[in-house]
């Protein structure tokens, strides 16, 4: 074999061993960009939920506070109702023995 020959071989072989190389590499950096996508996706899902739980507790905070504020309107209605109720009570309990002490004097 001459030296032209052998040349020859050597730079096929090389472009050969090139092509190889860089077909294996964009495979990897292709699968890799792959497997990482749906990494990403989760990364972007779970900064959102927790966006949304943020401002549910901050949602219900404020709720928290308005329902507080009812029930001690509630229990400030309902201890005035059950005062009146006894006054009533006493009313109508003296009401009751007032008649009873007329029908007894008739």
């Amino acid at each position: 074999m001459d030296y032209y020959t052998i040349l020859g071989m050597v730079v096929v072989a090389l472009i050969a061993l090139i092509g190889i190389c860089l077909t294996m590499y964009s495979q990897v950096k292709k699968s890799t960009l792959e497997s990482k996508e749906p990494i990403y996706k989760l990364d972007n899902t779970i900064t959102q939920l927790t966006e949304e739980i943020r401002h549910m507790r901050e949602f219900d905070q404020n709720r928290d506070k308005r329902i507080e504020k009812h029930g001690r309107e509630i229990d400030s209605l309902k201890n005035t109702v059950t005062e009146g109720l006894q006054d009533h009570e006493i009313k109508l309990l003296d009401h009751e023995n007032r008649i009873k002490n007329i029908e007894k004097g008739k």
